[in-house]
């Protein structure tokens, strides 16, 4: 490609990773965008899933472009299953211990949208490349 790199999925779960870890971190600050009664609204179980999923992508992306690839999607499918429901739960209760309000819902839909266009569509065939190189 004449000198130009292209985006890979190592780089991608690395953003994701760093992004979901400081989300999680950041809400243990009580400040009026992450908090219980804040824009986000978490509680400690949200805080402690969205680190999870912070390390699990860090670790992908340590691990290589192939295994970025499978938890870019595997965390995709954790997103979009969380997401279902939390858009047609009428309260603020996400599988009666995980604490949402609507800010989190469009949020959560949209890192869904967005990890799986990365780990299915963006990345489609580079697995059979990783494995390749």
């Amino acid at each position: 490609m004449g000198g130009q790199q292209m985006i890979n999925a190592r780089t991608v779960s690395s953003l994701f990773a760093i992004a979901s870890t400081a989300s999680g971190l950041i809400a243990f600050v009580p400040i009026p965008l992450v908090a219980p009664d804040g824009v986000f609204a978490v509680k400690m179980w949200h805080k402690l899933v969205h680190i999870v999923i912070g390390l699990v992508l860090g670790a992908g992306a340590y691990l290589g472009e192939r295994a970025a690839l499978g938890v870019a999607r595997e965390v995709s499918v954790f997103y979009i299953i969380v997401t279902v429901p939390g858009l047609l739960t009428p309260g603020q209760m996400l599988l009666d211990f995980i604490h949402v309000n609507q800010a989190d819902k469009w949020l959560h839909s949209s890192l869904a949208t967005v990890i799986t266009f990365a780990g299915f569509i963006l990345f489609r065939g580079r697995s059979r490349l990783a494995e390749a190189g």
